[in-house]
């Protein structure tokens, strides 16, 4: 009955990761062909080869359940420069890891980030008339490590109603199937608020949650 439990735990995760690599790769691959129509092809040939670059990432890494925090940096970066060809001038971002933290041995699941980050990008910022800003920070608190999606967009009251697709209400339930799965239904942070809710001032929206602390002395098979 165990093993069978643990077959049916690997499968279901193969299937969202299955579901979600897939969604990454359609809306990318959009925006690539919507470049070559409007752009040069010498910008066209530059976006495809960062796409070709982040294409290798995700293979590689859809082969591990978990990568270095410094690898999946690194691929969040390249999808996200390949957004700001797509959108010049449109938004930036930061990327924040705690003191605290050694990206080259800090183990996290590869791609738990970017379904945030895409909304974002393609949700968020929609209509703006002032910069957007992503910023997403690694901290350790005791054991167990913070991840925060920070961005301040039109909030997520409007997008619900503005955006009302499958593809903004895939990113919250997926997430969390995954997070229960890596925290082996033991409770987690998890957190998603309209921060125009907390503070009428504030604009935008704030992921926040929960990852077992896990290094590569932990687990040497990841």
């Amino acid at each position: 009955r165990e093993r069978a439990k643990i077959r049916d735990l690997t499968l279901e995760h193969q299937l969202i990761r299955s579901q979600m690599n897939p969604h990454f790769i359609f809306n990318t691959v959009t925006a690539i062909q919507n470049y070559i129509v409007q752009h040069s092809p010498i910008e066209a040939v530059n976006y495809l080869s960062r796409f070709a670059s982040l294409m290798r990432q995700i293979l590689d890494n859809s082969r591990k359940e978990f990568v270095t925090l410094d690898v999946e940096i690194q691929t969040l970066k390249n999808y996200i420069n390949l957004q700001q060809l797509r959108f010049p001038g449109h938004f930036d971002y930061r990327i924040n890891v705690g003191p605290e933290l050694d990206p080259e041995v800090v183990l996290v699941p590869t791609m738990l980030v970017q379904p945030f980050v895409e909304n974002a990008i393609e949700h968020g910022f929609n209509g703006n008339l002032y910069p957007g800003m992503i910023e997403i920070t690694w901290t350790l608190n005791g054991s167990e490590l913070l991840i925060e999606i920070d961005d301040n967009g039109v909030g997520l009251v409007y997008r619900e109603k503005a955006h009302r697709r499958h593809h903004e209400s895939f990113a919250i339930p997926a997430v969390q199937k995954r997070l229960r799965m890596i925290h082996k239904r033991n409770k987690f942070l998890f957190e998603v608020r309209d921060k125009a809710r907390i503070d009428p001032k504030a604009m935008g929206t704030n992921v926040l949650f929960s990852l077992p602390y896990v290094t590569q002395n932990d687990d040497e098979s990841c």
